[in-house]
């Protein structure tokens, strides 16, 4: 939600574009945060882990202290495609289809709700009184 993913993996493709939702999930996961330590080095050209890992840390905090089950904003789904198939983002992992978005919006205050995989409805109009 900080703008520095622009790619998110999965292993299904969908058709879906337009505005979603991001959803922060209640588990945590120590591979999926040293998976981003990984490509914050490989994207910023660190020369070690700890470098990399210090400036993400600086940039959305530890991984303890991230907000879970809740909504945290919103952003715009533009594309989904495979690897090498134009643009490619360095967050795009092999093998998956990457949803490229743009346009995040950080709510000021998440809003607690109960995830799902894949794409699900949530009626944020009620939250907010506006369409997206």
């Amino acid at each position: 939600m900080c703008g520095l993913k622009d790619a998110e993996n999965r292993s299904r493709k969908t058709n879906f574009l337009g505005v979603i939702g991001i959803h922060a999930s209640k588990k945590e996961s120590y591979a999926e945060w040293e998976a981003a330590v990984g490509v914050m080095k490989r994207v910023h050209r660190f020369a070690t882990d700890e470098l990399a890992e210090e400036v993400l840390f600086g940039e959305i905090g530890g991984l303890h202290s991230l907000p879970k089950g809740v909504i945290l904003g919103t952003a715009e789904l533009t594309d989904c495609r495979l690897p090498n198939v134009g643009y490619t983002s360095p967050w795009h992992a092999d093998g998956k289809y990457g949803l490229y978005l743009k346009n995040p919006v950080l709510f000021k205050t998440p809003i607690p709700a109960r995830g799902q995989l894949g794409f699900w409805n949530f009626d944020l109009e009620n939250h907010f009184g506006r369409k997206f």
